[in-house]
């Protein structure tokens, strides 16, 4: 039996290291060096005989693996102001208010040009919640839309290179009008597409 802090060998009758004084054995009397004689083997590793083969997952085909970026990065402002996630839920809120309240006619005649603040003040609110829930929208081709970490909203472009020829990838929106998902697809050849996480780029 050897010392697992100095190496020095010992007698299996012996609690302590005579060199170094640590501890040889547990409260329940196992070698600690050695152990329990028990054997931990990983998922998918199996055990023949007396070889354990141990499981390598297969490589990744560098091919495979599409790398995206944030190429531009820009505060989106109304009359200089940054926008933030809160002023949008608010000032969208609002707006619906004051919609749903000119309908019905509580602040008197003239006031029903508010109602074509409903779709905008609608958008502004779902945005807002959106963008405080997952901090990422894509919109048609060219608009991506992030909210950082202080709640204020950018306008960003995610970019990338193919892996498998020469043109560039960048963020699609593909399926049907309903249930459309943001994929990341090559520009030079439509059949080389990856799914889209968001959550893999840094945050703002």
């Amino acid at each position: 039996m050897h010392c697992s802090n100095c190496g020095l060998e010992h007698s299996e009758e012996s609690n302590f290291c005579s060199g170094c004084g640590t501890k040889l054995r547990n409260d329940d009397g196992i070698n600690i060096s050695t152990g329990n004689s028990s054997v931990n083997v990983g998922l998918n590793s199996s055990i023949d005989n007396s070889t354990i083969n141990v499981y390598s997952p297969p490589e990744v085909d560098p091919r495979e693996v599409a790398y995206i970026e944030r190429k531009s990065v820009k505060p989106l402002s109304i009359f200089g102001l940054h926008l933030k996630t809160t002023w949008l839920i608010y000032s969208g809120a609002i707006s619906l208010v004051g919609s749903f309240a000119s309908i019905f006619s509580f602040w008197g005649i003239g006031s029903h040009w508010m109602m074509l603040l409903m779709p905008l003040g609608g958008f502004a609110f779902i945005m807002g919640i959106m963008l405080s829930q997952q901090k990422f929208a894509h919109f048609w081709s060219f608009l991506n839309i992030e909210s950082g970490a202080d709640k204020r909203i950018y306008r960003t472009v995610v970019e990338g290179d193919c892996p498998k020829c020469t043109g560039k990838l960048k963020l699609r929106s593909i399926g049907p009008e309903n249930n459309k998902t943001t994929v990341v697809r090559c520009t030079r050849n439509p059949d080389h597409v990856w799914s889209f996480d968001p959550t893999v780029l840094d945050d703002l």
